[in-house]
């Protein structure tokens, strides 16, 4: 079978997994998650608000752990060189990250990396020991916005592929181009962001 029907009905199978699923991928990856979640949404196997809300669902728990996390790790080691490393790299890329909260939050959810930006930032939060109700308010508004972007994303990539072709081979090439050509995209907002920001500093 080349067509797409293949790759819907193995969703089809898994289609619990693949909403429990989600809310992981979304805790520790992260972009490609909520791509590939917006992908399969257009392509009719997953319900696009409930892949929204269970994203949403990742995102928040995300926040929150990685809130306690720093929170305990100062807490049980203050002056462990790990804390300064991770407050060095958030105000470098974020330097105002105290005065600015929520757009410096919102940014994080963008810059370039695997794991590492965002978590640092939400650990951040933690260990300076940032007023609770205004950074859960915060994140509840930037996880909705980052999420529905991802997920929005993901489900455009999918419609402009079946534009050109239904064939499952041609259509993944153009979704990895595509995620590829994303990514490219984020890593050079993301060097002229941190260019811009050393200039402010100096």
């Amino acid at each position: 079978m080349n067509t797409l029907s293949a790759l819907t009905h193995f969703v089809d199978q898994y289609l619990l997994w693949g909403y429990v699923l989600i809310p992981v991928g979304v805790m520790t990856e992260g972009d490609l998650t909520l791509l590939f979640s917006g992908i399969i949404a257009h392509l009719g196997s997953l319900n696009f608000f409930a892949v929204l809300g269970v994203a949403y669902i990742g995102a928040i728990a995300k926040s929150l752990i990685g809130y306690y996390i720093g929170y305990q790790l100062k807490k049980r080691f203050p002056n462990h060189k790990f804390l300064a490393f991770v407050e060095g790299r958030v105000l470098y890329y974020l330097p105002h990250i105290k005065k600015n909260p929520f757009l410096s939050l919102l940014i994080s959810k963008f810059l370039y990396g695997f794991f590492s930006m965002n978590y640092f930032v939400l650990f951040f939060f933690g260990f300076i020991n940032s007023n609770f109700k205004k950074y859960i308010k915060y994140e509840l508004i930037t996880s909705f916005i980052w999420v529905f972007v991802g997920i929005s994303l993901g489900y455009f990539f999918s419609y402009a592929a079946l534009k050109v072709t239904h064939d499952i081979k041609k259509f993944l090439l153009i979704i990895v181009a595509l995620v590829v050509l994303f990514f490219i995209l984020e890593k050079v907002i993301t060097f002229i962001f941190e260019t811009f920001e050393n200039i402010d500093n100096k």
